[in-house]
């Protein structure tokens, strides 16, 4: 069976992916390394994890900003998970300090966030977690697109 990439959009003839489907597309490129994120663990037990992998890597994002840095050079944050009796307790807001302080050791120059302009108002609509939590911690707007916002701040 082939299954949908994880890293691009959904398509109008496959507009929802089963969770399993997507599951196994992520173990595949963590496996092969094309994806790189951060878990959460609280007690030993996963709480959250951020997908923090390079904007190269990821086909979703290859077309934002065309003129700007080199793709290879910005770690994008695309999606947070936390369980949900850790939301709201500031596992996202841990995760991204993380990939932010890791970002030079990973020879990037940039990181980028992707937050939606007007979310759904549950908390699964703020996957790619709020603007305020990059904004407070120095990404500054780079462009809209569509539904979404580009944000970037400097490694360091």
């Amino acid at each position: 069976m082939l299954l949908p990439r994880a890293d691009v959009p959904a398509t109008p003839d496959l507009p929802e992916r089963a969770w399993r489907d997507s599951r196994c597309a992520v173990a595949d490129r963590l496996r092969d390394g094309t994806t790189f994120g951060y878990l959460a663990s609280v007690d030993g037990r996963p709480v959250g994890w951020v997908n923090a992998s390079y904007r190269s890597d990821y086909g979703l994002y290859a077309q934002v900003d065309p003129g700007g840095p080199e793709p290879r050079s910005v770690i994008g944050v695309s999606c947070f998970v936390v369980a949900p009796p850790f939301r709201h307790h500031g596992v996202a807001a841990a995760l991204l300090d993380r990939v932010i302080a890791d970002g030079r050791g990973r020879s990037a120059l940039w990181i980028e966030a992707y937050p939606h302009d007007q979310p759904e108002g549950n908390d699964a609509g703020h996957f790619r977690g709020p603007r305020s939590m990059f904004a407070t911690r120095g990404f500054q707007v780079v462009e809209t697109r569509g539904n979404f916002t580009v944000m970037r701040r400097g490694v360091g």
